[in-house]
C-alpha cells in the first residue's frame, strides 16, 4: 500500500511516519487493520524476519524469489489454523 493512500485514509500518516507525532490506539489498531499488519509489530524495535511457510520453486532462472502479497500470506496463515 502506497504512502499516498495512507495518507488519504490516515490525515496523520506523514507526520507518524517522520517521528513528529504519534497515532492514538484507535489511528494504530485502524492502521494495523487497513495494512493487514498484526497491531504488536507497531511495537517491536525492528520488524520480523518474514520467512514463508513454503517452499516456493516457481523462479525463471536466476530471478529473484519475491514476496508473496500480505493477503496469500494471511490466507496461508487462516488456512494453517485450520489444519
Amino acid at each position: 500500500m502506497s504512502d499516498e493512500t495512507l495518507q488519504e485514509h490516515f490525515k496523520g500518516f506523514s507526520s507518524w511516519k517522520k517521528g513528529q507525532a504519534k497515532p492514538t490506539l484507535r489511528q494504530l489498531e485502524a492502521l494495523a487493520a487497513k495494512t493487514l499488519t498484526p497491531l504488536g509489530y507497531f511495537f517491536l524495535p525492528e520488524p520480523p524476519e518474514d520467512k514463508l511457510p513454503i517452499t516456493d520453486f516457481r523462479t525463471v532462472g536466476d530471478g529473484l524469489i519475491r514476496r508473496p502479497s500480505v493477503k496469500v500470506d494471511t490466507i496461508l496463515k487462516e488456512l494453517k489454523e485450520l489444519a
